[in-house]
């Protein structure tokens, strides 16, 4: 049984981490918690074990262990390909993570390096990406990795429908300021535009093949460069699956290239990105297409930010809102000649 299988009376969740009590378990003679780094499914912290080691922590709260299985399997393929992956730290129990209250645990030895912003990246940072990229996708797996597929993953519109109409009717949404609301209102109504276009075309139908390894949040915050701008470390494989490369390629060009619009400058890197992509590993236009409309329908079926907009008691959210009602409107009206930009801007 684990040291923290009982329940730790003194700590609630990680608000005070127990750190004795997990340098005891990892067999180290030190532990000590440097600063929060932040995080949403998981909490995060740079630490520094014996004095030397710089780690990352990352508590899984209320995770199923079939989910922290699926990371440590998707980060060995990956070291095994030799993408640049953190190397997770075993306890002395043998196992990758540690049961804590309910919840999981890893020790993960830091990767130095910076993260690039969108109008940061420059021709060596974006080759760079696109190389490393392809090669997750054509890393080898086995089918003991369980993963789930995007096909299963896909809400059917009247599922988006409800699911809207259940945050517009929400009582949380009711004790936010006008600007708020308006807000998180315009936001769902685009979404739903835009899927009203995928459902009138049946797309949501033509699934492209789930075939290949995906990262599935690959985007700047979850890589690291070195000064010379070459890529030092992929992070966050929690989205790990089974789906098509337009699906990563389409999500790092969205919230890395693009973030700010899908205008000028940050549409010719994305271009480039796509065609560094290309020249490593081949995708028909024909995929390419509905690869990037199913990206589309994907983001506007899931009302994540809204809901954590509601669910906080802080505003700090609503730029990030007020950014996706810009781009996605831009994209509403744009679709087409936004494509048609990316496969042919030099």
């Amino acid at each position: 049984m684990s040291i923290f299988s009982q329940k730790n009376t003194n700590n609630t969740y990680f608000s005070a981490i127990p750190t004795d009590l997990i340098a005891k378990n990892y067999g180290l003679k030190s532990l000590k918690i440097l600063k929060s780094a932040g995080g949403i499914s998981g909490e995060n912290y740079f630490a520094i074990a014996n004095d030397k080691e710089e780690v990352v922590i990352k508590y899984y709260r209320h995770t199923d262990i079939r989910k922290i299985k699926k990371i440590e399997n998707t980060l060995g393929i990956m070291k095994a390909v030799s993408i640049p992956v953190p190397k997770l730290i075993t306890n002395l129990e043998g196992n990758q993570h540690t049961y804590l209250d309910n919840s999981y645990l890893s020790i993960y030895s830091k990767i130095e390096g910076k993260i690039i912003h969108g109008t940061e990246f420059n021709d060596i940072s974006l080759s760079n990406t696109a190389s490393y990229l392809s090669k997750i996708h054509s890393a080898p797996f086995s089918s003991d990795l369980e993963l789930l597929t995007t096909s299963k993953t896909i809400r059917p519109f009247s599922t988006v429908e409800y699911n809207a109409k259940q945050l517009l009717d929400s009582p949380k949404i009711k004790i936010k300021d006008q600007k708020i609301k308006s807000t998180i209102k315009n936001l769902i109504e685009i979404k739903l535009q835009i899927l009203n276009k995928f459902v009138n075309q049946n797309l949501e139908k033509n699934l492209l093949p789930c075939n290949w390894l995906i990262h599935g949040d690959f985007h700047n915050q979850n890589l690291l460069f070195d000064e010379e701008n070459n890529l030092k470390g992929i992070l966050d494989f929690e989205n790990a699956h089974l789906g098509h490369p337009t699906e990563d390629i389409m999500h790092f060009i969205s919230l890395a290239c693009c973030n700010t619009g899908y205008q000028g400058k940050n549409l010719e890197k994305a271009s480039f990105f796509l065609q560094q992509y290309l020249s490593n590993k081949q995708i028909s236009v024909q995929e390419l297409e509905l690869g990037w409309y199913m990206y589309l329908y994907h983001i506007s079926s899931s009302f994540f930010l809204e809901e954590q907009l509601l669910s906080s008691v802080s505003d700090d959210l609503a730029p990030f809102i007020e950014r996706d009602i810009k781009n996605l409107g831009h994209l509403y009206s744009n679709m087409e000649n936004v494509f048609h930009d990316l496969l042919n801007n030099d």
